[in-house]
C-alpha cells in the first residue's frame, strides 16, 4: 500500500489538485481529500 506524505503532495502542484486552495484552517487538505474520495466512491457505485 502506498501512502503519500505531505511533502510528496506539495510537489504535485495545482494542476493535479485544482481545488487544493479550497483548504482552510477549518477544512484542512487531508479532510478535503477524504471528502473527495467519498464522492469518487459514490460516483463509481452509480456507474455500476
Amino acid at each position: 500500500m502506498m501512502f503519500l506524505r505531505k511533502k510528496d503532495i506539495a510537489k504535485l502542484g495545482a494542476s493535479w489538485m485544482p481545488f487544493a486552495d479550497a483548504a482552510s484552517d477549518s477544512l484542512p487538505l487531508a479532510q478535503l481529500m477524504r471528502l473527495s474520495l467519498f464522492q469518487l466512491s459514490v460516483g463509481m457505485a452509480q456507474v455500476m
